[in-house]
């Protein structure tokens, strides 16, 4: 019985590349992973924890995405935690 090569030779090529597509569909993203979005609660909370850095950092964050007024709020909260976590330069740059 004669076969078409043709068609043996496109299921030979198909079948890798169906396993390869169904490996990587199961693959989660290996990229950079993001930093999570700051908000108050986190900032407060890593204040509350000693973490005085990550929530100085957070406070400034989110000043710099805020109104006048807010940001204002928000810049001397980071810079009370500047100073707990004894980085007075940039609690001046904060406030």
């Amino acid at each position: 019985m004669w076969r078409d090569s043709s068609t043996q030779g496109a299921r030979r090529t198909a079948l890798p590349i169906l396993i390869a597509a169904t490996i990587l569909a199961a693959c989660t993203s290996v990229g950079p992973r993001s930093t999570p979005v700051a908000t108050v609660t986190r900032a407060e909370e890593a204040a509350r924890s000693g973490r005085h850095e990550e929530a100085a950092r957070a406070f400034d964050s989110l000043a710099a995405a805020q109104s006048s007024a807010a940001a204002g709020e928000l810049r001397l909260r980071a810079a009370r935690e500047w100073l707990a976590a004894h980085r007075p330069d940039n609690a001046e740059r904060a406030a």
